[in-house]
């Protein structure tokens, strides 16, 4: 997956659509190739913020630039990779939210808020956040107002390891072996879910 990655980059095309639906595994489980370029593109040919903010990458595997609408390159599939990676070992989404503003909330609980620059330079940041402090807009009555503000302080680093998560489906009960190989997994996944800013 990280070689078709890599070889995507080299040529500057978005997949834009990675997630296991669309990786194809050899019945030895000794390859993997990844599949379906229907939403694949040139990086510039990216999507106007609005459009891609809804309609770029399946929504638990959207990277937050595209949702914030920063300009955005080949590394909104290492995004997606991460994600990946992360259900394939656990059965879970890393992510789950019913929409863009929820999406934000559960990254943020997960790894922390984004930096100032990052979550206020966006072409559709206000959505999101408050312009003055960085507060988040937790949701929207039917008016658009946000229900409430969540200050940045309260999305601590890192809030849930996701290192616990994986304990139970990589059964590390005491296992040495098994823990390293653990915590070097985490750090895959960590590297493919930061923020590009």
């Amino acid at each position: 997956m990280f070689l078709a990655l890599r070889a995507l980059k080299l040529v500057s095309i978005v997949h834009s659509d990675l997630k296991p639906d669309n990786l194809l595994v050899s019945m030895d489980k000794m390859s993997v190739k990844l599949s379906d370029f229907g939403s694949a593109m040139d990086v510039k040919d990216r999507l106007r913020a609005e459009k891609a903010s809804e309609s770029l990458q399946p929504r638990f595997y959207r990277a937050p630039e595209v949702i914030l609408g920063l300009p955005y390159d080949t590394q909104i599939d290492v995004w997606s990779a991460g994600c990946t990676v992360f259900e394939m070992v656990t059965g879970r989404f890393l992510f789950v939210g019913r929409d863009n503003n929820e999406m934000l909330y559960r990254i943020m609980k997960q790894l922390g808020a984004f930096s100032r620059k990052f979550c206020g330079s966006g072409k559709l940041s206000e959505r999101h956040f408050r312009r003055e402090d960085g507060a988040f807009r937790c949701g929207a009555d039917a008016s658009g107002e946000p229900l409430k503000f969540i200050g940045r302080e309260d999305f601590p680093r890192p809030a849930r390891p996701i290192y616990e998560e994986l304990q139970e489906p990589l059964q590390l009960n005491g296992n040495e072996t098994g823990q390293v190989a653990a915590k070097a997994l985490v750090e895959l996944i960590l590297a493919c879910v930061t923020p590009a800013a």
